[in-house]
Parts: C-alpha cells; sequence; structure tokens
C-alpha cells in the first residue's frame, strides 16, 4: 500500500488517543511502502500543535485541511500568495485542490518531510526515511562523503532509564552510482566480518567510490560485545526475525530499520558471517535461488567475484527470518559468506574477507579498484557447490561426546562413518556411529566434542557442474 487516507471529504472526528490506537493498528496489519502517504483530514478550527505532534509521532505525514476557517495570513496560499510556513509547529503547506464541493483545502506536510520537500530540510538523514522507526540516524545516506555516525536505538533498562545503542555506521557517497550494503557481527561470535569491514571502511577513498556504500560492521553490536550468537538484550537471533516488526523487539524494530529504512537505497547487500563457537565453515559465499534469473545470473557472477574457496548455493533450514533472503525477494544481488568460526579468527580467513569484500565492490560498480582473483593470492579457483536440500545436514542423534572421523574439506561416500558419539555417563556402552547421510565434502563440522540431540555435526555440500 502507497496510501493511507483517513477522511473522505469531511474531517476526522476521533479523539487523539483513538486516532492514534487505529493508526497504529493499521500500520502493523497492512504491507506499507516505505514512501507511503498517511493522511488525515481535519477541521481547521481544531487543528492545532498538540494534534500535529500526535499525528506526527503515529507516522501522519499529510494533514488535509479546508480552508473556510484558517488564519488570515495561510488563507493567502489559495490565492496564489507566499507559503506560509507555522513557527510554532512543524508543518509545511504541500498542495492546493479544489474538492468535489468547490472549497478549497491545504494538504500540508509535518514530522518529517515528504520526497517532494525533503531537499528542503537538511540533518534528516535515513530518519527522513522510516519516520516511524524508534530507531535513527546521526548519517544521511545523501551527500559526497565519508561520515562515521550512529544507528540510536532506544533501549530502556534498569541502569539507564532512556538509554539507546549506539551502533556505528559508516556512509561513503559519491555522486550517482549503485548503492551497496555491508553488515558484519549480525552475530556476535562472528568475527571475521567486523574486522574485515572495519578495516575497509578505514581504506575507503570517497574519490575511489562511485555512488553509495554503507558499512555497518556490528549491527548486533550488544551480542559482539558479548561475544554471543544471541542479542543479550532480547535473547533473540537476529538473523532470524527479518523483516522485522516496527513494533516488536529490540531486535526487530532494528531487522524492521534495515528492511525499510536502508534497502529501498540499495542495489547489493552482503551480509559477512562464520561459524561462530559451534560451527567452522570452509570459507565460503553463498546465496539462494529465486524465481528472478537476471537476479540470481548477477548474484552468482558476484560471488564468483569475491572468490572465496568455495561459492555455494544454499538452502536453509527456516529461510524467512534471514537478512539475505528477505533481500533477495526484495530484487537485491545478494552474496552473503561463511568465513571461519570455532569463535576465532585466522590470517587466512582475514585475508579472504578482506580481498573479498574490495572485490564485491569493485564488480557492483561501487569501487574503482580491480578484481583481484584467489590465484593471485595463491589459492585455487574458487569451487562452486550446492546443498541442494535438509539432507546435507548432519545432526546428532543422542546427547554425548563427539569424536570426529573426518575435517573440513574431506570427500565421504554415502555410509562413511563420520564420527562416534560416546555416552559419559556410561563408558561400557558401545558409541553411536554417525554415517554420512549422502556423498560429497564437508564444507562445515563442529568444533565442540560436547554434543546435545539435535545439534548440527557436518554440512555436506556437493559438486556443482555449471
Amino acid at each position: 500500500m502507497c496510501h493511507l487516507h483517513l477522511g473522505g471529504g469531511t474531517p476526522v472526528i476521533l479523539k487523539q488517543v483513538v486516532l492514534t490506537r487505529v493508526i497504529n493498528y493499521l500500520t502493523a496489519i497492512i504491507d506499507l511502502l516505505t514512501e507511503i502517504y498517511v493522511a488525515v483530514e481535519n477541521d481547521p478550527r481544531e487543528f492545532n500543535q498538540e494534534l500535529a505532534k500526535t499525528m506526527a509521532r503515529v507516522g501522519v505525514n499529510r494533514a488535509s485541511l479546508g480552508l473556510q476557517g484558517v488564519h488570515a495570513r495561510l488563507s493567502l496560499c489559495r490565492r496564489g500568495g507566499p507559503r506560509y510556513r507555522s513557527r510554532s509547529s512543524r508543518w509545511w503547506p504541500m498542495a492546493w485542490s479544489k474538492s468535489t464541493a468547490g472549497a478549497a483545502v491545504a494538504s500540508f506536510a509535518f514530522g518529517q518531510p515528504s520526497r517532494q520537500c525533503r531537499d528542503r530540510v537538511a540533518g534528516q538523514g535515513i530518519q527522513a526515511m522510516l519516520q516511524d522507526s524508534r530507531i535513527q540516524s546521526t548519517v544521511s545516506l545523501d551527500g559526497n562523503g565519508k561520515r562515521y555516525g550512529y544507528l540510536i536505538a532506544p533501549n530502556s533498562i534498569q541502569r539507564s532509564a532512556y538509554g539507546a545503542e549506539m551502533i556505528p555506521i559508516i556512509v561513503v557517497r559519491n555522486g550517482d552510482g549503485p548503492g551497496y550494503l555491508l553488515t558484519g557481527g549480525v552475530h556476535g561470535d562472528e568475527y571475521e566480518g567486523p574486522i574485515a569491514l572495519m578495516k575497509v571502511a578505514r581504506d575507503l577513498d570517497p574519490d575511489a567510490v562511485k555512488g553509495l556504500v554503507v558499512i555497518i560492521p556490528c549491527l548486533n553490536l550488544q551480542a559482539v560485545i558479548a561475544a554471543s550468537r544471541l542479542s543479550p538484550i532480547d535473547g533473540s537471533n537476529l538473523n532470524r526475525v527479518f523483516p522485522g516488526d516496527r513494533l516488536g523487539t529490540f531486535s526487530e524494530a532494528l531487522a524492521d530499520f534495515i528492511v525499510r529504512g536502508i534497502f529501498p537505497r540499495i542495489d547489493f547487500v552482503s551480509d559477512l558471517h562464520a561459524g561462530g563457537t559451534s560451527l567452522e565453515y570452509l570459507p565460503l559465499t553463498m546465496m539462494h535461488r529465486t524465481d528472478d534469473l537476471a537476479r540470481n545470473a548477477k548474484s552468482l557472477d558476484c560471488m564468483k567475484a569475491f572468490g572465496a574457496p568455495v561459492a555455494l548455493f544454499s538452502v536453509d533450514q527456516e529461510p524467512d527470518g534471514l537478512l539475505e533472503w528477505n533481500a533477495e525477494i526484495r530484487g537485491k544481488i545478494v552474496v552473503a559468506a561463511e568465513l571461519g568460526g570455532a569463535g576465532r579468527v585466522t590470517p587466512r580467513t582475514i585475508e579472504i574477507a578482506e580481498t573479498g569484500i574490495r572485490n564485491i565492490l569493485a564488480f557492483a560498480g561501487s569501487l574503482d579498484a580491480p578484481i583481484v582473483p584467489p590465484e593471485a593470492m595463491g589459492r585455487p579457483p574458487t569451487r562452486m557447490m550446492a546443498t541442494p536440500d535438509l539432507d546435507c545436514l548432519v545432526l546428532s542423534p543422542d546427547d554425548g561426546i563427539f569424536e570426529p572421523l573426518v575435517a573440513l574439506e574431506d570427500d565421504v561416500a554415502r555410509g562413511q562413518p563420520l564420527g562416534r558419539l560416546h555416552n559419559p555417563r556410561h563408558p561400557d556402552w558401545s558409541p553411536t556411529v554417525i554415517e554420512a547421510p549422502r556423498p560429497g565434502t564437508v564444507i562445515c563440522h563442529r568444533p565442540l566434542p560436547m554434543t546435545r540431540q539435535g545439534d548440527c555435526l557436518y554440512i555436506i555440500a556437493d559438486d556443482l557442474v555449471e
């Protein structure tokens, strides 16, 4: 939906509290575009600053007023006089029209300006694109240069009643061109992305950039600080709550801000992960196939440009909540990455991540730089692979201590023993042998011996013949 209008030629008579409830309910249940017009018709004799603030607070950005009772100075506008801005409230006359009854009607924008008048108001930043979010930004996506700032995400807690999480964001812009969003630290125990993104952000020369590059090295900042996969604020897995909910939990509101506030300005998205403490990956890039064949083809080329050891067509257990899936279904060119894990970083994984980021920026046309192939870094060409179904996941059938028998990059046959699961309470029992459900190559394994039923022990992928 692109336009929500309350009132059909007559003023809305709802009291402020009821109007607030109605609009909150409608915006919660209807899929609204980022640039939606939310309009309310008002009686000019009752329209005041308090009502304007209430309406702006709940996302209304248009107020239609009949001019019969409007202040004389404002009435000049209907006769072609100068536009008038009230000093006591933030609203602007936007357009004038004739209703079916012949009465002149003024349409006002207030709170945040619409696209037509956004250039008249400086300093609105990303918030100007997402007025109904409780998350704000200290930097704008417009204007050339490199800017460091913060996403301000309110988090009222015991020790800080009006506190907020300040999530660093870097915006680099140079004229027109593609938009690229790079995120890391969506899970707080995955470190290659944050390290590589901070390094690239520091080195980016705005003169070498074309278009817009947005970098958020630690999207789930408090999780990174706590070295936790899940958010310590609300216990959520941030990469399972997309597209989010502006009225939801901290993580849901943050996801909603990314999807509705930043995605519309972006053409390419890369979300950099690793295996965290519970998994370790052969460094790889990954994408999902969608019905958009042209998008699939360009995403594949972008994966190859990254230059990781493996480029993977992936199938996930629960894709709907993923940042990358929500970007893909919105037509973005998406390359996600799993760049190591086991709760550590290595020189190799950082080098792969940093080189890969520069390569995909160059591929997108966002960075004036050559693409460095893996062969130039002393590595073999990228290996094309796929996990075609969920049988590629090897899950533990019970609790125990896991003894691995194969390692990353090992080729396995169907039925081959992958490991043994020992029961510490029954040393006299023979271990349970875990067998490969399919042939393929091990691209991910669990580095932790202590295992519970349902834990992922291995991921086995197939080679892909192009």
